[in-house]
């Protein structure tokens, strides 16, 4: 699964993360995890993409792009468990607190089919035709 094309708010302005990887950490609660992890998935390392969602997801639990890009880098390493536990836990998480902001919902709709779709849940026309609704 080629990862780039599937992550949610790109920021318009990539950096090459070699240049700026000695300013990150993932320890680090003020940094931009998203857009490092969008970075990484750009240079296609979703080893290292997967780390920043997981730090975004740790430092910002409320915020649906750090859980769908989460799930689908998660996804293009084949941890199919990992892309399962991502959506839920923002999934379980709208059930006890806000809904997904009007926004997010097709990206994340996309993201649970996606990761439906590899789990052989769904019938892959059928997941594009109810995305595309």
């Amino acid at each position: 699964i080629l990862l780039a094309p599937f992550y949610c708010c790109v920021p318009s302005h990539l950096v090459f993360a070699d240049d700026i990887l000695g300013e990150y950490s993932f320890d680090d609660p003020r940094a931009d995890h998203i857009e490092m992890g969008i970075t990484w998935g750009e240079q296609q390392r979703p080893d290292l993409a997967a780390l920043a969602f997981e730090a975004a997801c740790e430092f910002e639990p409320l915020r649906v792009a750090a859980w769908i890009n989460l799930a689908l880098a998660r996804l293009s390493l084949g941890e199919l468990d990992g892309a399962v536990t991502a959506i839920l836990a923002y999934a379980n998480q709208t059930r006890t607190g806000d809904p997904i902001p009007e926004h997010y919902r097709q990206s994340f709709a996309t993201a649970a089919l996606t990761v439906a779709e590899e789990l052989d849940i769904i019938d892959k026309n059928e997941a594009g035709a109810a995305a595309a609704a």
